[in-house]
């Protein structure tokens, strides 16, 4: 998965990760590592045949607000199953 923290409009990092378990908890560490804690970090990902849900489930889990973009929508997968 390819990343990218916004401050605004401005990208001020990128990294890419595996989406899978290891990719995910690496997803955690770059996060903290960058100052996005859950308290004050939102994700907003692509969704693309819920290969999504996995890492928002693992980023619910840590008290992030995580959500997904669908055709012009968004959708919230704190729902998802």
């Amino acid at each position: 998965m390819k990343l990218a923290l916004r401050d605004g409009e401005k990208t001020v990092a990128n990294t890419t990760v595996s989406n899978d378990p290891d990719g995910h908890e690496q997803l955690l560490r770059w996060l903290q590592e960058q100052g996005a804690g859950s308290e004050k970090t939102d994700v907003c990902m692509e969704a693309s045949g819920d290969s999504e849900k996995a890492i928002a489930r693992r980023l619910y889990e840590e008290d992030y607000r995580a959500g997904a973009r669908v055709q012009g929508e968004s959708r919230s997968t704190r729902q998802a199953n």
